[in-house]
């Protein structure tokens, strides 16, 4: 009989912080002497508008996005841009993608069935010596990436900021950890992660990307007319907009990213300690390769007796994803500290029993 609620340890959509979750849920913007929720008014209300201009301002400001960049707002999930992102560019680019995991592949996957002759797929194995840099390419190449593979708990020491069209799948990292935008021309991530709820896809793109998106599309396809719209030309998911606005506010009242960014390490460098130091866990990722949100291990003794144990102390959502089992800690915002310390105490005291 649990003692104190659950907690859940998921991949996402996220656990949201109970501060988000109270203001989403209580606050009114007052307008025609109504209280009125900002997904209740029309997207091109002044109020609203008015809004949406907060959230891009305080977005641009906690990730230090420069004014070349444009701000794009789009309904659905990130692999809605591995489609989107060929419509607008296959015309002029070939697409080259570091296929470090998961994620990676699937992209490549998406590309290879579109545009076969148009992708050179390399090769990523963490558990290898790999370089660290990027050579050169010439404008023609765009190279894709995804930052931090949530599959299998890793992320790539690897800087493409000699690459002239490097675009990266931002969409676990963004958030946790400080990324500087100007090593990409393209940046995008779904919300669910660190930045709200599921439902919408943040695009970050330098205006001389944008100018090459392909001429002959219809205005919802076009990065360049969804720009030029300010991301109004179809009502935009104003629900997931309600709250990436409270997240940031959230975020911004923690100290920003560089607060985050450090208790995100800390919190990641204090878990694979415990688990490098008992023997009876086994983390499959390389120490310079390890994710600081999805911490990923084996339990050689027994996966269903951990995952058992687990939930009889309140700690649920810990199965790895089915492509590669094992047990995953998401370490996501809406995990606070009582949380946190809780997950340590039972690591704790079932590593010593195996």
């Amino acid at each position: 009989m649990l003692t104190q609620s659950g907690v859940y340890f998921g991949a996402g959509p996220a656990l949201l912080p109970r501060e988000v979750l109270s203001r989403f849920s209580s606050q009114t913007l007052v307008g025609h002497q109504c209280e009125l929720r900002f997904y209740e008014l029309s997207h091109r209300h002044p109020l609203s508008l008015a809004r949406q201009r907060e959230i891009s301002e305080c977005f641009r400001a906690l990730f230090n996005i420069p004014e070349q960049y444009r701000l794009l707002f789009l309904a659905g999930g990130a692999r809605h841009q591995y489609e989107q992102m060929l419509l607008n560019f296959s015309h002029r680019y070939r697409f080259s993608i570091l296929e470090s995991g998961h994620w990676a592949r699937a992209w490549a996957d998406t590309i290879e069935a579109f545009c076969p002759d148009r992708l050179t797929r390399v090769q990523v194995d963490v558990h290898q010596e790999m370089r660290t840099k990027i050579a050169t390419a010439d404008d023609r190449e765009m190279l894709f990436t995804v930052l931090n593979e949530t599959v299998d708990g890793h992320h790539l020491p690897i800087s493409v900021k000699s690459h002239p069209c490097a675009v990266a799948d931002a969409t676990s990292q963004m958030g946790f950890r400080q990324i500087d935008v100007t090593d990409y021309q393209m940046l995008f991530m779904q919300t669910s992660k660190a930045l709200g709820v599921a439902g919408m896809t943040i695009v970050i793109c330098h205006e001389g990307l944008l100018a090459h998106c392909a001429p002959d599309l219809m205005p919802l396809q076009s990065y360049q007319s969804i720009a030029q719209h300010e991301s109004l030309y179809s009502t935009p998911p104003l629900v997931c907009m309600d709250v990436l606005w409270h997240m940031l506010c959230w975020m911004d009242a923690q100290g920003g990213m560089s607060a985050l960014s450090a208790r995100q390490c800390e919190r990641a460098s204090r878990l694979y300690q415990l688990l490098d130091n008992q023997p009876g866990y086994k983390c499959r990722v390389p120490a310079a390769c390890r994710s600081t949100q999805n911490i990923c291990f084996d339990v050689p003794s027994g996966l269903s007796a951990f995952l058992d144990a687990a939930e009889k102390n309140g700690l649920y959502g810990l199965r790895g994803h089915a492509a590669v089992g094992g047990v995953r800690v998401n370490l996501y915002h809406g995990i606070d500290d009582d949380a946190y310390e809780r997950l340590i105490g039972f690591l704790n005291a079932y590593g010593d029993k195996i």
